[in-house]
């Protein structure tokens, strides 16, 4: 009986790549650009979507860019359902199964039961804190019993806690060793659910320096001092001035951004860019200097000024950290297209899309930075106005508690000077906090005060340089033809 071969690559049997597949035989740089114009219909939540995903990447970096990558906190109106941004931030930098215990193949602990894992770490971190920090380079035995141990350590520790460039809040420390990282001695803290976010805002409130000065059984077993950064969401609910003060004062490149996303993002390129987040943390990537100023033209220009007027209220440990990030943010934005860079790609496009990805980064940071206003971040600024600042931070808590009052009941029950009242209203209203109708005074809502942000002339939108150089239109602009 003779056998029939058949060539399954002819074209007769050869089959189609599943859709999911097809999405990553693209190139990476349109991969980008798609996301930046067509993640979202609206354009604050494309804005908003880019930011997210540049800050993002620079943290799976690592120090391996910047010393001190930094944190981003997306702020939504409301407290219900999941922020559909973070939700897809979440599946780019965090893998859930990394960080369960697990029986290691190889290594120190090899074929060991989990529950045996704690012990073996405890008796690990004590036979190496018997053998001294400091061990004598020609201490050979020493030398061997310290590493020893310390593999024995990082691979119970493995299989007990799992690994991973980030972890959930309320799981990344132990009680006894500090803050679990690798060997790196970094770390991504993510606020994935309620009981990561309580922590967070815990910490933050009562053990401030958990967060800004984390420490934690280094490498060779003795305790050290780790590097950290913050992502996730919070609803404006749940943030508030003291914590926003706090945040700012803390001497951490911190950033919120806020938006009122309510639909989970759109288009092709999300699997292709959680491929591209692995290969990029795994790329050994030139370091970063911040720059010395920032790229010439009038529309830069316009958000440095308006960086100028919110930093000049912050608290000063906000300023360096602050225009470091800043100065620092086109040569990552560099960074990201050389690693998304195919042979394919024209000049033109790759500096098209380096305009996009950098300008949109720029414009959400700089509307986060304004956003700390409905806060009482930053509020009537001037010592000679302390006493104005404190009678309109009353007003708005008054406002948003119990909802809208007349001026003249203003007069009556909180504000008793009419030149005082005046100056309170005319000043939060300029701000964008209140409303003023028919002598009625209404606080206005965080999702409106967002939408105002994006849409002030104080923040232009950013003119697309792929959409000209390609001809290509952006989601909204489909949807209008």
């Amino acid at each position: 009986m003779s056998t029939i071969h058949v060539n399954p690559f002819s074209p007769q049997h050869s089959f189609s790549l599943p859709s999911k597949l097809k999405e990553l035989d693209r190139p990476m740089i349109e991969v980008l650009a798609d996301f930046i114009h067509g993640c979202s219909p609206d354009p604050s939540t494309r804005t908003a979507a880019t930011t997210a995903l540049v800050l993002s990447l620079w943290q799976l970096a690592g120090q391996a860019l910047t010393p001190q990558p930094p944190s981003l906190l997306l702020l939504r109106p409301g407290g219900g359902g999941s922020d559909p941004i973070d939700d897809f931030i979440r599946t780019l930098i965090h893998n859930e199964i990394c960080n369960k215990p697990r029986v290691q193949t190889e290594g120190a602990f090899m074929h060991q039961p989990i529950n045996l894992a704690p012990k073996a770490m405890e008796n690990a971190l004590r036979k190496r804190h018997s053998l001294g920090e400091q061990i004598p380079p020609d201490d050979i035995n020493r030398q061997m019993e310290a590493e020893a141990a310390e593999h024995k350590f990082r691979a119970a520790q493995k299989t007990a806690h799992g690994y991973g460039r980030s972890r959930s809040y309320s799981k990344a420390w132990h009680p006894h060793y500090g803050l679990l990282t690798d060997t790196d001695e970094q770390l991504i803290l993510r606020l994935n659910d309620d009981e990561d976010r309580l922590s967070f805002v815990h910490d933050l409130l009562k053990e401030p320096e958990k967060i800004v000065f984390p420490r934690g059984v280094g490498a060779s077993l003795f305790p050290t001092a780790k590097k950290i950064s913050i992502s996730g969401a919070l609803s404006s609910e749940l943030w508030a001035s003291k914590l926003a003060g706090m945040i700012l004062s803390s001497g951490m490149p911190f950033f919120v951004l806020p938006h009122s996303a309510d639909s989970p993002l759109e288009g092709n390129s999300l699997n292709p860019l959680r491929c591209f987040a692995s290969i990029w943390q795994s790329e050994r990537l030139p370091h970063v200097e911040a720059a010395l100023r920032l790229p010439e033209s009038d529309w830069i220009r316009r958000y440095h000024i308006a960086l100028r007027k919110r930093l000049n209220v912050f608290p000063m440990p906000a300023l360096f950290p602050t225009l470091q990030a800043i100065h620092q943010l086109e040569e990552v934005c560099k960074r990201i297209v050389g690693v998304a860079l195919d042979r394919t790609i024209t000049d033109d496009k790759t500096l098209a899309l380096l305009h996009d990805l950098y300008h949109h980064t720029l414009r959400g940071l700089v509307i986060g930075m304004a956003s700390h206003i409905w806060f009482g971040v930053g509020l009537i600024p001037g010592e000679e106005r302390e006493d104005i600042r404190k009678k309109a931070a009353r007003l708005l808590r008054k406002l948003r508690r119990e909802g809208p009052v007349t001026k003249t009941a203003i007069l009556k029950n909180l504000l008793r000077n009419k030149r005082d009242r005046d100056a309170v209203v005319d000043a939060l209203t300029e701000l964008n906090l209140i409303r003023e109708e028919s002598s009625t005074i209404t606080a206005v809502s965080y999702k409106d005060f967002v939408a105002g942000l994006y849409a002030s002339d104080e923040f232009p939108a950013v003119e697309s340089q792929w959409e000209r150089v390609t001809g290509k239109k952006s989601a909204k602009d489909r949807e209008s033809d």
